[in-house]
């Protein structure tokens, strides 16, 4: 600004009667062709003859010099008292600075004037999506707010666009839309399992008056798989309380080009068909074996197993019985109960003794005197005494004499 004051300071002799005004007539900001009109209003004097020239000049940002870069002179106007000098310019930003000056020998008038605009309505932030399907995807964004957001009211709409993230340099294509002025759009028709991008401008009355888009990019989802796995066996393993589960994986049908996500292993047992669990586990197409656990003992029931991508899930196998082992019995329960059923005996034993002597009470014994006894002495016997037991036997007359020897 130093510079133009300095350019624009009239000589002592200039005439300074009459006044420039400088004025352009405001359109949407990045609009070609904005017209400017200089107004030369008042009685003037000039120094030359001939008419003077009237020049309009675009300010450079931060140099202060002046440009007439995109600049056209279409013509002037005369009335009683002024003459309006019209000019076309091109590129027109909110910030651009331009000035008029009436050239008279040595003497100029000038005017400046910032560019007169409609600034372009801004959505504050990207839109955000709310829900993805197979085939369609719904987007809202905030609504633009006048006297809060960037720009100039009034806001007829939103425009909506969208195509495939992979044909990126392929123009949007416009959502025909039925109320315009709503902050929500559902996208219908989609292909599934593809990557978009959506893109939403707010937009003002005029020519040129919507804003920059602001960008979001989506997905939809995978249909279900159509891959179905075969062979289902159960087997019975020495653990009561595991069934090992072994299948047969398909070579295609995952609808999704993530592939396979997850295998789901259904179980029942066959007296309560409706009271089904299951388990999920990641998919590996190396794997096909999974030991169940949290199954009951000597137990039969129906396995069946499904696959999943990312969304949804496929249909599920044909069912498959299987019977649990048998829960070993064990001695060591019973050994222990026959121990501590002989010890209840043996104390009960105990406490009913205990009970009689206390009732009972036995009679104290006197005390014996311990008499000594004579030494033992071999006996002697009479001459009479054997004849006497001689003739004793002789007189039985049942007695055989040959076996008695008497001496």
């Amino acid at each position: 600004m130093s510079i133009l004051t300095s350019i624009f300071t009239p000589v002592q002799n200039a005439s300074l009667e009459g006044t420039v005004l400088i004025e352009n007539t405001p359109k949407n900001e990045g609009q070609p062709n904005i017209r400017f009109t200089c107004h030369r209003v008042g009685e003037e004097e000039y120094s030359s003859l001939a008419q003077p020239i009237v020049r309009l000049y675009r300010i450079n940002d931060g140099s202060g010099q002046l440009s007439d870069d995109g600049i056209w002179r279409l013509g002037d106007s005369q009335q009683e008292s002024s003459t309006t000098d019209v000019f076309q310019v091109d590129h027109v930003t909110a910030e651009d600075m331009f000035v008029c000056i009436i050239y008279d020998v040595n003497n100029y008038r000038s005017d400046i004037i910032h560019a007169d605009l409609n600034i372009l309505p801004r959505l504050g932030r990207a839109p955000l999506i709310q829900e993805t399907t197979q085939t369609s995807i719904t987007l809202t964004w905030d609504e633009w707010m006048a006297g809060e957001d960037i720009g100039d009211p009034p806001l007829i709409g939103y425009n909506v666009y969208y195509k495939e993230e992979a044909l990126d340099s392929l123009p949007w294509i416009r959502f025909d839309r039925e109320n315009d002025t709503e902050a929500a759009e559902r996208a219908d028709g989609l292909d599934p399992d593809t990557d978009y991008i959506f893109a939403v401008s707010a937009v003002r009355e005029g020519q040129g008056g919507e804003g920059p888009l602001k960008k979001a990019s989506a997905s939809t989802k995978c249909l279900p798989p159509t891959g179905v796995v075969s062979h289902v066996m159960a087997h019975q393993v020495s653990s009561p309380d595991e069934l090992l589960i072994t299948w047969q994986l398909p070579t295609s049908g995952a609808n999704c080009r993530s592939g396979m996500a997850n295998i789901s292993i259904y179980f029942s047992t066959v007296n309560h068909v409706s009271l089904v669990e299951s388990v999920k586990i990641p998919f590996s197409d190396t794997t096909e074996t999974h030991y169940l656990d949290s199954v009951l003992p000597d137990t039969q029931y129906a396995i069946y197993i499904t696959l999943w991508n990312k969304d949804a899930e496929g249909p599920s196998s044909q069912s498959s019985l299987g019977m649990t082992s048998q829960r070993q019995t064990s001695a060591v329960p019973w050994v222990t109960f026959g121990v501590t059923l002989a010890l209840l005996a043996s104390l009960g034993t105990i406490i009913f003794l205990w009970r009689r002597l206390k009732t009972n009470p036995a009679t104290p014994k006197a005390n014996k005197t311990i008499q000594e006894q004579p030494p033992y002495e071999n006996p002697t016997f009479e001459e009479s005494l054997i004849h006497t037991y001689e003739s004793t036997i002789r007189m039985d007359p049942t007695t055989d004499i040959d076996y008695i020897n008497v001496k």
